[in-house]
């Protein structure tokens, strides 16, 4: 009677025990749907477990590629898989209904995967807390990512590199209030790009380069939380206004490279920028200040800090001034140009950190400064 009085509360200790280290785990069902998923991998063949050495045990919270969340349960709020399917064997589908278990998932990479299209896309639908997708170097397209529109919580999604045809995706994207960063790069997008963009008040990066897109850009002047834009290698056209963004006092990156039909005006109406470009300004291939007398953009001496500056190719014209020997931190690209005068004198005791400079195909003539080398340690 006294062993088992004395034994009784050492068993209620183990038991308590263990039920903290069991709710320190995964649930069984998220654990099923992971591996199921990672075997999905190699279909048709059998997934090669040398490939995933801590994918073993109870807890798959301590799976490389997958995290928990700290409190019990612990529900997997985080899932990345990629570069996992091998080339030779072709396009992957994934069924969707393997997530319908991963209710609390917030962030889902699965890029460099081959990935074709989705069967079972209702099972994504229960993702109410995803908020960030990776899709990146797959082989989707518009059908495939239908799903995405139907979860309001996303805030960056990520499908670069696809086989996206129509910029009706991009429209369908305007939905989403809440998103934030977009990234729809080479792809094969045609069309224009729809005004609703204009209404996307939360968007913060939205990268578009690299596709097949016309028309004019749509006024982006209340995109007040915009830092980064890429509408670069496309083919764009009309005249694009810098002041439009004179108030957006985020922005510090904007690239319209390489879209040759596009005329880009900074000097007209008077403006003053609100922003600071320490990212860089791409230029390069457009048409720059053709109303305004091929003018260098006078704006740029306020940019103090930019770290790449690519102006090739834009036909301005005049001396290249001081200033923007002064204000590019690491490139300066002017090749291709009708500039030219002789090289500014660097004044002053202050080193630059220019690492390139590039002003071939211009018209600049007269000696190198013989303080060069002193004044552009780096270059």
């Amino acid at each position: 009677m006294g062993s088992q009085k004395l034994h009784s509360p050492l068993l209620l200790l183990a038991c308590v025990l263990c039920g903290c280290l069991a709710a320190q785990g995964c649930l069984e069902k998220e654990r099923t749907a992971l591996l199921q998923l990672r075997d999905s991998f190699y279909h048709p063949r059998p997934a090669n477990l040398s490939e995933w050495p801590t994918w073993v045990g109870e807890d798959c919270c301590q799976w490389a590629g997958a995290s928990c969340q700290d409190e019990a349960p612990r529900r997997v709020v985080f899932v990345s898989i990629a570069f996992a399917r091998k080339p030779e064997l072709g396009g992957m589908v994934v069924n969707g209904s393997l997530f319908a278990a991963l209710e609390e998932l917030q962030e889902l990479r699965l890029s460099n995967n081959q990935i074709s299209r989705w069967i079972e896309p209702k099972g994504m639908l229960g993702l109410k807390k995803l908020t960030s997708v990776n899709l990146e170097e797959n082989l989707l397209t518009e059908e495939s990512v239908s799903w995405l529109f139907n979860l309001p919580s996303l805030t960056a999604v990520y499908l670069s590199s696809n086989r996206l045809k129509s910029s009706s995706t991009l429209k369908a994207f305007c939905g989403l209030k809440d998103l934030s960063s977009l990234h729809l790069s080479f792809n094969t997008m045609e069309g224009t790009i729809d005004p609703c963009v204009s209404n996307m008040r939360s968007l913060q990066v939205l990268f578009l380069q690299g596709n097949r897109l016309t028309g004019e850009i749509p006024s982006l002047s209340k995109l007040s939380s915009l830092r980064t834009l890429n509408l670069g290698q496309n083919r764009l056209s009309g005249v694009f206004y810098f002041s439009s963004l004179a108030n957006l006092a985020n922005l510090t990156g904007v690239s319209l490279v390489d879209n040759d039909k596009l005329e880009v005006e900074t000097e007209h109406p008077a403006w003053a920028p609100s922003f600071q470009l320490e990212g860089g300004l791409l230029l390069s291939g457009c048409s720059l200040n053709r109303r305004s007398g091929r003018r260098i953009p006078s704006f740029l001496s306020t940019q103090k800090n930019m770290f790449l500056l690519a102006l090739s190719r834009t036909s301005i014209q005049g001396t290249i001034p001081a200033w923007m020997l002064d204000n590019v931190a690491n490139t300066l690209v002017l090749d291709g140009n009708s500039l030219s005068g002789p090289f500014p004198q660097l004044e002053g005791n202050r080193t630059r950190g220019l690492s390139l400079l590039d002003l071939s195909k211009n018209k600049i003539h007269g000696p190198m400064p013989q303080n060069m080398k002193s004044m552009l340690p780096e270059l």
